[in-house]
């Protein structure tokens, strides 16, 4: 297979691929966050003033105001949900039907991004050498699909795809995608022009800014940029093994590295020392020019991220304790080692996940308060993990550099891109979101794919020693089923994960088997069961696990109102408005509590009480017509 057909086809696969999984979730409701987001947000009703999108929050609430509990700022992914409803309407199809189309083009650009990785330890390799390298083409850019297929089936990414709202993540990844192939294409290489390199930077900038206003993590890009620049181009890796094991840096290309494993009797002297010089010439220009790039993009960096904090008006929000319970713990200690759990349970989603859940958040993930707590364990061996893969990456077998630091860029692509949603330096309104994982998964899965394809070459080295003549594909049989193996049982989890989220019983219910112990999956599943018994349970197992849940004690009163219990309704609206007094939020809860309470009374004939919480609810909301107009009819 020729490159050209190789660099079109094979990505193109992938993103077809990406299509199939995923088209079982073309008929699926709003559900979740679809409906704050989108069904209730005026701003993506075409009938509104469009400068209203660049004013407000993801939301739709105005940025910095009063009532908003988010500074969620996405102007272009609410532009394209409003492009939805002006063409399509309401249907939910339609609105499907992009996120698949932009997961495809991720998929397909992931792929692309995984064959710069791939190949960025090969750029010193000379095109004479280039050509002696049997099947390189073909197996680089198999490896590269291998990377791309795992990135498109993923299960972890049933959120980001089948949940409409998550839009933002896609739209994200694919400028992210593009700024990246733009800086790798056009930056790193050396035959480049410098009118070509000039240009550059405005079009990095530009996708810089239109991945952040997809959503914020987008920004992400700079630092990748500046890490993957750094591994390959400005000798970190053996300025770091200097630094740590007081060696002589090893600053030889990798084609050097063969040439110095040769026998140097047959090498004039003069001229090894000439070739060693003019490479390491070439290396001091390429670390020069690495940390020069590097400088530009911390620059671009400061000036978006400085930009973006302007639009962050008002005080900072601190999310309700259930939101994520970690926030609120006072010891340090303690909650940092929380914060670190939830960076295992994300990782661990990345490489099993079997487990999935919509919402980890509301007392799902108990909190830990004990150093004897199993949990930490777990935490600890991810940070054993990091450090051991971290040394065999940084200090592994020259025979292996290429593959090592293709790990290690890929290992950058993974960290940099979760960082801001870890919890670790930034308060997230989440414990754990499956969500947040679609761009880091690139770097898992392009890590994966580059240890099977080293396993591939060395199976291929074998078939050669013993003098068989066979194609790359029967080469790597044991390999390729493995990932066949893999790709299956993602394949299998992601369509039935896909039908999970197509309505919203089926998605509270698969998420309480996962969390029994989430509040909030409680509560949602009971208010999509009407006014049941059933209802009333999960209402009431939801205020049990989490007392100040104020939507709880409203819905659960109402549930009692409408079955004839008005009485029982008036007894948990004012527990609810007692416990919210103890622990207030942003939020309608009291005004909705007061003007159930004024109306329940004033149905009781209890006025005085009623205008009692009438007056109140004014007091919360001063604008509420309905407690006004309630308010007039109650007799002097």
């Amino acid at each position: 297979m020729t490159f050209v057909k190789s660099s079109f086809i094979i990505p193109l696969c992938v993103a077809v691929i990406g299509v199939a999984v995923y088209a079982n979730s073309l008929n699926g409701d709003f559900v979740f966050d679809d409906m704050p987001a989108i069904k209730d947000n005026s701003d993506v009703n075409p009938e509104t003033p469009w400068k209203n999108v660049f004013r407000n929050n993801f939301w739709g609430q105005q940025m910095g105001s009063g009532a908003s509990q988010h500074y969620s700022y996405r102007p272009l992914t609410t532009l394209t949900f409003r492009w939805n409803v002006a063409y399509f309407g309401w249907d939910t199809f339609s609105f499907h039907a992009v996120n698949i189309i932009l997961h495809a083009v991720a998929s397909y650009l992931i792929t692309l991004v995984a064959h710069v990785l791939i190949v960025g330890q090969q750029r010193a390799v000379t095109q004479k050498e280039r050509k002696n390298e049997s099947n390189g083409t073909s197996q680089t850019w198999m490896v590269a699909g291998i990377a791309g297929v795992l990135f498109a089936i993923h299960p972890v990414h049933t959120e980001a795809v089948a949940n409409i709202v998550c839009r933002a993540e896609i739209l994200s990844c694919v400028f992210w995608c593009l700024g990246f192939l733009a800086y790798a294409h056009i930056l790193l290489p050396n035959r480049n022009s410098s009118t070509k390199k000039l240009i550059a930077w405005p079009l990095i900038f530009l996708l810089t800014v239109l991945s952040v206003a997809s959503k914020e993590q987008g920004i992400m890009l700079l630092p990748t940029l500046a890490a993957v620049d750094l591994i390959f181009y400005g000798g970190v890796v053996e300025i770091i093994s200097t630094l740590i094991c007081k060696k002589e840096c090893r600053t030889a290309s990798p084609s050097t590295s063969k040439d110095f494993g040769k026998d140097h009797t047959i090498i004039k002297k003069e001229k090894l020392k000439m070739k060693v010089a003019q490479q390491n010439n070439s290396v001091e220009t390429n670390m020069m020019s690495s940390f020069v790039r590097v400088g530009i993009l911390v620059a671009i960096f400061s000036v978006i991220y400085a930009s973006r904090l302007t639009f962050n008006s008002g005080g900072p929000i601190k999310p309700d304790l259930k939101t994520n319970p970690a926030n609120h713990i006072e010891d340090f200690t303690f909650r940092v080692l929380n914060k670190s759990y939830y960076v295992f349970l994300h990782s661990w989603l990345l490489v099993f996940p079997a487990q999935l859940c919509c919402d980890w958040s509301s007392y799902g993930v108990e909190i830990i308060e004990e150093w004897g707590d199993y949990r930490n364990v777990q935490t600890l061996s991810l940070l054993l993990f990091l450090v051991y893969t971290l040394y065999l990456l940084l200090f592994g077998s020259p025979r292996t550099r290429a593959v090592r630091h293709t790990c290690l860029a890929a290992l950058a692509l993974t960290i940099t891109t979760f960082l801001p949603a870890s919890g670790l330096f930034l308060e997230v309104g989440f414990v754990v979101a499956e969500r947040v994982l679609y761009l880091p998964c690139a770097g898992a899965c392009i890590a994966f794919a580059v240890l099977c394809g080293q396993l591939m070459a060395d199976q291929e080295v074998e078939k050669k020693e013993e003098g068989e003549g066979k194609s790359l594909f029967k080469k790597n049989t044991k390999v390729l089923i493995g990932v066949a193996i893999v790709v299956a049982l993602m394949c299998s989890r992601t369509w039935i994960r896909n039908t999970e989220w197509g309505n919203v019983i089926s998605l509270y219910k698969s998420g309480l088997k996962v969390l029994p112990g989430n509040a909030k999956l409680h509560h949602n599943y009971a208010t999509s069961l009407g006014h049941t018994k059933e209802a009333e349970y999960h209402f009431r197992t939801s205020i049990h696990i989490y007392p100040y849940y104020a939507s709880a004690y409203i819905n659960l009163g109402v549930n009692l109102a409408n079955t004839n219990r008005l009485s029982e309704a008036v007894a948990i609206w004012e527990e609810g408005l007692v416990m919210w007094r103890k622990r207030p939020i942003v939020g309608n809860d009291p005004s909705v509590l007061t003007t159930n309470l004024g109306i329940a009374n004033m149905n009781l004939g209890n006025y005085g009480v009623a205008r009692k919480y009438f007056e109140e609810c004014l007091r919360y909301d001063p604008h509420k017509q309905l407690c006004k107009s309630k308010l007039a009819m109650l007799p002097k």
